[in-house]
C-alpha cells in the first residue's frame, strides 16, 4: 500500500512521529494498513488475525525514535503477532524489545518459555530469536514497546528466551514506573530528556535481569530517583490535599532531599505535582464515560481546586483550552 507512512504535526504529537491509524483507511485496507505499519514502525513482523475479524479491525501506532532505539505505542484489537526465520533472515539489525503492557494481557512465547504480561507489567525479549505474542486474553490491548539495539556491552541481558520483570523488587518497580513515564510523556509530546529516560531503561533493565552494575549507573541515580517521584505523584495527583510530606513518606525520603532534587532537575515540587494532574485530566477529558461532565468537572477530578487555575494551567501546557482539547479528541 504506497503512503503508508503517517507525517503528524499539532501541539499533541512529537514532529519526528510516525502515526497510522486504521481510522484513515477504509475497513477493508484496515488490517493490511496496520500489518505494514508494524513492519516499517518495529522490523519485519508477521501481524495475524481471523479473517471474518479484518474488516472491524481498529488500531493506532505511533513510532518516535529515543535514544538508539526506537518506541512504539501500540492500541488496537487483539490478534497475534509471529517472528520466525523469513523476518529474522531480512531483518538489519538485532535488537531486544522491552514491552511495557499498558491495558489488557498478552501470552510472549520464545525458545520453549512463555511469559504472560498483564496490565502495568514489564518484560523483555530477543528480537534475533523467533517469537510469538498471542493477545487473545482480551479484546483489546495497549502497549509500549522499546527497541534497543543490540551492542557490545549489553551481554547481561537474556537471549533466546523472555523475561518479565519482577515488580517485587527496587528495580523491576523502578523499570516499569521509568518505562511508564517514557510513553506518558511521548503520548503528550513532553520528551525534553528521552534521551536520559532511555540511559535509565537500560541501566535498570540490566539491574533487573541480575546484571553487574552497569557504568554510569551512579551518574543516572538522582534521575531515576525523580522518574520514581514522578509515578507516586502520577497514582496520587488526584488527592487535592497531596503535599510533598506525603511524597516523601510514600517514597522513603526526606522532603529536604526531594527537594534538592527537584532544584537539580529545574523543576520545583509544585510543578510537578500539576503537570501529573494535567496529564491526567487530559486523559479524563477524552474519556467517553466523562463526556457528560462539565471541564470544571473533570478539573476537580484531577486534583485542581479552581476552574480558572486549572484552565489557565491547562492552555499554558497544552497550547489550547480543556473544551478545544476535548473536541479534537486529542488524547
Amino acid at each position: 500500500m504506497n503512503g503508508l507512512h503517517q507525517s503528524c504535526s499539532g501541539p499533541h504529537i512529537r514532529p519526528d512521529a510516525r502515526v497510522w491509524d486504521t481510522a484513515d483507511v477504509a475497513d477493508t485496507d484496515a488490517f493490511q494498513y496496520y500489518r505494514e505499519g508494524i513492519c516499517a514502525a518495529f522490523m519485519p513482523l508477521r501481524p495475524e488475525v481471523d479473517r471474518a475479524r479484518r474488516t472491524s479491525f481498529h488500531a493506532r501506532l505511533m513510532s518516535l525514535p529515543v535514544g538508539e532505539g526506537v518506541l512504539n505505542l501500540v492500541a488496537s484489537k487483539s490478534h497475534e503477532v509471529h517472528r520466525g526465520r523469513a523476518e529474522i533472515a531480512a531483518t538489519p539489525q538485532d535488537c531486544y524489545y522491552l514491552n511495557l503492557q499498558l491495558s489488557g494481557e498478552c501470552r510472549i512465547s520464545q525458545g520453549g518459555e512463555s511469559i504472560v504480561l498483564k496490565t502495568g507489567e514489564i518484560g523483555l525479549f530477543d528480537g534475533s530469536q523467533a517469537f510469538d505474542i498471542d493477545h487473545s486474553a482480551c479484546r483489546d490491548f495497549s502497549v509500549a514497546s522499546l527497541m534497543l539495539p543490540k551492542q557490545a556491552g549489553r551481554d547481561g541481558l537474556p537471549q533466546g528466551a523472555p523475561l518479565k520483570f519482577c515488580q517485587g523488587g527496587d528495580y523491576g518497580r523502578l523499570l516499569a514506573e521509568t518505562a511508564r513515564t517514557l510513553a506518558r510523556r511521548a503520548a503528550r509530546n513532553s520528551g525534553d530528556d528521552f534521551d536520559r529516560l532511555y540511559t535509565v531503561i537500560l541501566s535498570l533493565a540490566a539491574l533487573a535481569a541480575g546484571d553487574r552494575q552497569p557504568t554510569g549507573l551512579g551518574a543516572d541515580r538522582p534521575v531515576a530517583h525523580v522518574l520514581r517521584l514522578r509515578g507516586i505523584l502520577a497514582r496520587r495527583c488526584a488527592d487535592p490535599d497531596f503535599t510533598i510530606g506525603d511524597l516523601a513518606a510514600e517514597a522513603g525520603l526526606s522532603p529536604g532531599y526531594i527537594r534538592n532534587l527537584c532544584t537539580r532537575n529545574g523543576e520545583a515540587f509544585g510543578d510537578m505535582l500539576r503537570a501529573e494532574r494535567l496529564a491526567l485530566a487530559a486523559r479524563l477529558l477524552g474519556e467517553q464515560r466523562h463526556a457528560h461532565l462539565p471541564v470544571a468537572s473533570v478539573g476537580y477530578m484531577a486534583g485542581f481546586r479552581d476552574a480558572s487555575h486549572f484552565g489557565r494551567s491547562f492552555r499554558e501546557v497544552y497550547g489550547m483550552s480543556p473544551g478545544n482539547w476535548r473536541r479534537q479528541g486529542l488524547v
